[in-house]
């Protein structure tokens, strides 16, 4: 093992670490009736997508991302789905199924305008869902 392998591994235990703590403490806080947009139907995502405000996939809908949509995050500290949340940060939460269908050509990308390193939006999280995705990139996230 090198010295930078040990050094990403390391990185990704402590963000699971700090992630799997900062779920536990969220679960013992009040809910808070933040913003978010439910996608009751089945839906399909293509060119340009602004999320500012958590985002819920029910059970039995599915949500479809065409191959060249990039999905831009407004991140917000003060969004939490109902009638749980996960975090503090805004998040996709599938209950139901999430396909991102990128192509080698025309990838999908989920992006924090100017986000560096830090994480700024929680990303997706798949609660009892499912999630699908090829040629797809993610930046800014705590998971994925």
């Amino acid at each position: 093992v090198t010295c930078v392998q040990f050094c990403k591994e390391y990185q990704s235990v402590n963000r699971i670490l700090l992630m799997t703590l900062l779920g536990l403490t969220l679960f013992a806080l009040p809910a808070f009736a933040g913003e978010q947009t439910v996608i009751s139907k089945d839906t399909v995502w293509s060119g340009e997508v602004t999320i500012s405000e958590d985002v819920l996939v029910l059970a039995d809908v599915v949500l479809t991302v065409q191959s060249g949509t990039k999905v831009t995050i407004k991140p917000s500290e003060s969004t939490q789905t109902q009638p749980e949340f996960f975090f503090p940060l805004t998040e996709i939460t599938v209950r139901g199924t999430l396909n991102i269908n990128g192509t080698a050509d025309s990838p999908v990308t989920f992006a924090v305008p100017d986000a560096g390193d830090d994480m700024e939006w929680a990303g997706i999280v798949v609660d009892g869902g499912a999630l699908s995705f090829s040629h797809a990139s993610l930046s800014g996230a705590a998971a994925w």
